[in-house]
């Protein structure tokens, strides 16, 4: 079976969560028999110098890849609201891309053209007009409700009001795109029931982001001290509400508690404030070089987030290292968890204090928990399951 991959990002290296979710797909599906090639934008955002990809990624998948600017731009954002567009889509509209495109669908035959996110369904059009192949969305999220979320949240009531006016836009666009396209794969089984509310009823699979668990946990306790950590992309909305709320909201609830614990914080473009605080329980550090070998001492993952969507890639990477996770029931959406088995969930400053603290105290719970994360991830992520369960879906399609 021949694919086609296009990504709104260059996928590899995996170093986010949207990259670790192409990339394992990618990896799975070619693991599974698949010849997958692999057509990328390269943002300025998510910048990736081809030179240093790895030959051997470029030759397995044929990497090819165009630049495109999609960072805001006010002059642009303010004359959409005179359009009937989406902004947030029409930045990933790349005239570039679709000359490659073309290109590319002119050279090759595919079976299937998988689209990576709503954000590249711009190109269902030009695929439609040189190509037979089968088209797929693979939705990392119900886009438009991160921005319903982000508006519920937000406390400027002029930014409010904006927000809700991209929410609606992009919902606008999100009905129409999946009407054009053959297939839906969403990655929870939540975005499907919201997909299907929204009025499709074509071909869909569920498929979760696979990655490979750990045989066991490593029991060697180096220190009493509990690591908690938050990792995540710093220039995502979501992740900075997240933060914000984490250090106003809960960070306080833990003052004078005579605990030995340390609050790990990363993320690439990580905001100036965060480095202002002044605890010294808390570490904040901006990219990291290597996420595994930056979890591997730490024991607690947080995920406070108050909006967002889909499955979160950092929840399933701290799963299949066998950590515990502590999240908000919206972060951890999309997860077939069981509250207090693997996973703890806890939605206000008082729960996600008290968890932190329960954490500290309790080393069975965190050993209990750890067990538990490790067991769901050898459940629901096994990547070469997800990968056979695509091609026997793609298979059904092209009968």
């Amino acid at each position: 079976m021949k694919i086609l991959q296009l990504c709104l990002r260059v996928p590899f290296p995996p170093r986010d969560g949207g990259a670790m979710a192409m990339h394992s797909l990618t990896h799975s599906l070619a693991g599974c028999g698949a010849k997958v090639k692999v057509l990328a934008l390269n943002t300025a955002k998510h910048h990736i110098a081809i030179s240093e990809i790895p030959e051997w990624y470029k030759e397995s998948y044929s990497l090819e890849s165009v630049f495109v600017d999609t960072e805001i731009k006010y002059s642009e954002a303010f004359s959409n609201l005179f359009q009937s567009g989406s902004y947030n889509i029409q930045r990933f509209d790349c005239a570039e891309m679709h000359k490659l495109l073309i290109s590319v669908l002119t050279d090759h035959q595919f079976d299937v053209i998988q689209i990576e996110s709503l954000y590249m369904c711009p190109y269902v059009k030009t695929i439609r007009n040189h190509s037979k192949a089968k088209v797929v969305l693979r939705a990392h999220n119900v886009e438009y409700k991160i921005w319903e979320r982000l508006a519920l949240q937000e406390g400027n009531p002029i930014r409010k009001l904006y927000l809700k006016f991209l929410a609606k836009r992009l919902k606008r666009y999100e009905m129409q795109a999946i009407k054009e396209v053959d297939a839906l794969i969403p990655i929870s089984i939540q975005d499907k029931v919201a997909f299907e509310q929204l009025g499709y009823r074509k071909p869909i699979i569920v498929a979760p982001i696979g990655l490979t668990a750990l045989d066991s946990i490593d029991r060697t306790r180096k220190t009493e001290t509990i690591n908690f950590y938050h990792l995540g992309s710093m220039d995502w909305l979501p992740n900075i509400e997240a933060l914000d709320w984490l250090m106003v909201k809960v960070i306080p609830l833990l003052k004078g508690s005579e605990i030995n614990m340390k609050i790990y914080l990363a993320g690439n473009k990580m905001p100036d404030r965060f480095f202002k605080i002044k605890d010294e329980r808390i570490v904040v550090e901006e990219k990291v070089a290597n996420a595994s070998d930056y979890i591997s001492n730490k024991s607690v993952m947080l995920v406070p987030l108050l909006s967002g969507g889909g499955m979160r890639v950092k929840i399933v990477e701290a799963l299949c290292a066998g950590k515990a996770v502590i999240s908000t029931t919206i972060g951890a959406e999309g997860i077939n968890y069981i509250k207090n088995k693997n996973i703890v969930i806890a939605d206000t400053p008082e729960e996600f204090a008290s968890a932190i603290l329960n954490f500290c105290h309790d080393h069975d719970f965190l050993k209990l928990i750890q067990e538990g994360a490790l067991k769901l991830a050898k459940q629901d992520f096994d990547p070469l399951k997800i990968g056979d369960s695509i091609i026997e879906f793609y298979k059904n399609m092209i009968q």
